[in-house]
């Protein structure tokens, strides 16, 4: 699966989306939202490599719950920062 980033058209929508977020996943880092124009997030995308989710004004986006124990985002970005295991790496010891 690729890296989704999710654009909120309401205003009202995204700081509502960072409380659930937070509060429904309290081990992750606070989420901060930005607002950009559509050409500033078409840019980020294609530079960075996301595909754009575009969630239309009065959809509820509701964030993975706790029956998520941890999500994808959260496992890359740990093996990311060097924590977590390493699967096929091996230390050879002289």
């Amino acid at each position: 699966m690729g890296r989704i980033l999710t654009s909120l058209f309401d205003p009202s929508s995204p700081p509502r989306y960072a409380e659930l977020l937070v509060a429904t996943m309290a081990h992750i880092p606070s989420p901060t939202v930005k607002g950009i124009t559509p050409e500033q997030l078409a840019e980020f995308c294609m530079d960075s490599g996301y595909s754009c989710q575009l969630e239309s004004a009065g959809s509820f986006l509701a964030p993975p719950g706790y029956n998520v124990r941890v999500t994808d985002w959260e496992r890359a970005s740990r093996l990311w920062c060097g924590e977590g295991p390493r699967v096929g790496l091996q230390q050879e010891i002289a």
